[in-house]
């Protein structure tokens, strides 16, 4: 029972094994140094990294020769090597490699990911994460977006005062500049199209009036602000394109 030993992953023991399965499983990132171990004689479950027999054991079982220290690792779809350990480590340093990127050597048996393998952790904990990829709309939308709101609620006030909406195609007209971002520029576009689009339904509706269809034409363009306006507001609150 000296050599056996027992192992958990995820909560589920493992074992009995030899050291040298226990260095293997080490190798393929199965195991880490905070994994838990155990075997006859020892009180309670302990860190890898504690049991100094296991240490002792680990470090003569490291391979001597440079087939076993040899990588491979893949960025895209192409295969790179083979490298050292510490060619590894200065790519993960410099960048090129990152926790998520698949490398291999010989004695495993498959592509793991380096945050799998612990003889990178070292070199993994020292590089900070990758900077989250954000809306490219969303960072370039540092622009005051008063004008569009101003427009917009001029847009929406043309239900009630029908020359409004020609104080909306100003504003849209005037603050509509370089200085704007691409969201901005975008809504004022919107704000334009949506104001010609209500002018013409209301010249249709006046003209109409005494055929009797002129009323629910006047009644649909007043929906229409409505919806138009409310939606746009909401869309710009929330970064996003008008629809």
């Amino acid at each position: 029972m000296e050599n056996q030993w027992f192992y958990a992953v995820n909560d589920t023991q493992h074992g009995p094994v030899r050291v040298e399965d226990l260095y293997q499983k080490f190798t393929q990132g199965i195991l880490t140094n905070e994994s838990l171990v155990w075997q006859q004689g020892m009180d309670n479950w302990i860190p890898l990294k504690e049991v100094t027999i296991l240490q002792t054991a680990f470090d003569a079982l490291k391979p001597k020769d440079n087939t076993q220290s040899q990588w491979f690792y893949a960025i895209g779809n192409t295969q790179y090597g083979a490298v050292s350990a510490d060619e590894i480590r200065q790519k993960i340093k410099n960048g090129i490699l990152n926790a998520q990127s698949l490398v291999w050597r010989q004695g495993l048996s498959e592509w793991i990911a380096l945050c799998d393998c612990s003889e990178f952790a070292e070199a993994l904990s020292n590089v900070p994460p990758q900077i989250p990829k954000q809306n490219k709309l969303q960072a370039i939308t540092q622009n005051n977006k008063t004008s569009c709101y101003a427009a917009y609620a001029c847009f929406l006030a043309s239900i009630l005062v029908p020359f409004m909406i020609i104080a909306a195609l100003l504003v849209a007209y005037i603050t509509d500049d370089d200085t704007q971002s691409a969201l901005t520029k975008s809504h004022l576009a919107h704000i334009r199209k949506q104001s010609w689009i209500s002018i013409l339904l209301a010249i249709i509706g006046v003209l109409t009036i005494l055929i009797g269809i002129g009323i629910f034409i006047l009644i649909a363009l007043d929906i229409y602000i409505l919806v138009i306006g409310i939606i746009g507001i909401i869309r710009l609150n929330e970064n996003r394109l008008p629809t």
